[in-house]
């Protein structure tokens, strides 16, 4: 998936895990069989929409999170952490952390 701008798993990750010690007791609740970046409830979290990844690109990169919010509404599947990152360590913990949060683990204990 080509977005606007290139994003980097290091600031995700360390958004992510500002996420994680600001909400340590959210909980993702997935929407219909898949995660969502940009739908999907949060229980004792932020007010807006999303997993913990998608909330990161959110607050990084606005304008990348408006082209997954689009394709998201247009695509039949969901879109994984490597669709849009580069394979690498970073990436793998991401995926790791994105997996926990699916099934409703808080988000403090991703």
């Amino acid at each position: 998936m080509e977005l606007p701008t290139k994003m980097s798993a290091t600031k995700i990750l360390a958004k992510v895990k500002e996420l994680q010690k600001q909400y340590p007791n959210a909980v993702y609740s997935r929407v219909k069989d898949y995660c969502s970046y940009t739908s999907g409830r949060v229980k004792n979290g932020p007010k807006t929409h999303g997993c913990i990844i998608g909330q990161a690109i959110r607050e990084l990169y606005p304008e990348n999170f408006a082209s997954l919010k689009m394709y998201e509404r247009d695509a039949d599947s969901s879109i994984g952490i490597d669709d849009i990152l580069p394979e690498s360590k970073t990436c793998s913990i991401l995926a790791t952390i994105q997996d926990n949060q699916d099934y409703e683990t808080h988000w403090g204990e991703c």
